[in-house]
């Protein structure tokens, strides 16, 4: 199945909450190796450091890539025009 205008986020461009976010969706298109990334990753805590900040944005780029590749013809993942922290899977404009 192939994703089309589906709001994915809204309001945070953390990776810690997108990755968290990302997890039901991986499940759904069942991308065990992917989903076991973004759990290591999500399991190695809370506090913040630039290391894991960095770790989590590079496993994003990771997740959003995969989630593009899911979408509908015709259709992108990202942000929507005008809104940089809404996040879904959007009509590629004319």
């Amino acid at each position: 199945m192939k994703f089309s205008n589906v709001q994915f986020s809204h309001g945070t461009l953390h990776p810690r909450h997108l990755l968290q976010r990302s997890v039901e969706y991986l499940e759904f298109f069942d991308n065990e190796e992917l989903l076991e990334d973004v759990k290591a990753v999500l399991e190695k805590g809370e506090e913040y450091s630039p290391e894991l900040f960095a770790e989590m944005s590079f496993v994003w780029e990771d997740v959003y890539d995969y989630f593009n590749e899911q979408a509908a013809d015709g259709y992108y993942f990202g942000c929507t025009e005008g809104d940089g922290s809404e996040i879904g899977w959007w009509r590629l404009s004319e």
